[in-house]
């Protein structure tokens, strides 16, 4: 009998983190045009980068693969949910900037001949995740209808965004 080794469940885990975190790049390749980015994984101890632009632009590390994956097939809202979860950190450049350049180059692809191949993929990604259309307004009812009184602590009379200096702590936003 020939040396077969039985792989361990840990191993295969391993390996299929590997896998998805490659898959992920692969895709991210895809999507950057504009910009490079570097992305490390905690969990597999892989680096990688990905992206058309010979400059420096923005570096991240995620936890694991499919953190990565997540932030790739839904970069808004899904990257910044996962941020204010601690799944992955900004470790080079400004996440808004990297948040709307994934966003835009995303739907740049989607738009373009690669879109009829992708965008499937990419919907079902979004459907597991509950971002499909069928739960969008129940999605839409829990984050946003939700009364005034959260609002009126920190917007204006109007409930509007807006930004002041205070020369003083006791001082309203009116003021």
């Amino acid at each position: 009998m020939t040396g077969v080794v039985p792989v361990t469940a840990t191993e295969e885990k391993r390996r299929s983190g590997e896998r998805l975190f490659g898959l992920s790049i692969r895709l991210l390749n895809l999507i950057i045009r504009d910009s490079r980015l570097t992305v490390t994984c905690r969990s597999t101890g892989q680096t990688m980068v990905a992206g058309r632009a010979k400059r420096d632009g923005f570096a991240i590390t995620v936890d694991e693969p499919r953190t990565l994956w997540k932030i790739v097939t839904n970069p808004d809202p899904g990257a910044g949910e996962l941020f204010m979860d601690h799944k992955w950190e900004m470790t080079g450049g400004d996440i808004g900037a990297f948040i709307t350049m994934m966003a835009r180059n995303l739907q740049a692809l989607l738009d373009g001949p690669a879109g009829f191949v992708l965008a499937p993929i990419l919907r079902k990604s979004l459907q597991v995740r509950g971002r499909g259309l069928a739960n969008s307004k129940s999605y839409i009812q829990h984050h946003y209808d939700i009364g005034n009184d959260l609002y009126e602590l920190f917007l204006d009379d109007g409930l509007n965004y807006s930004c002041a200096f205070f020369e003083n702590p006791g001082m309203s936003l009116r003021d």
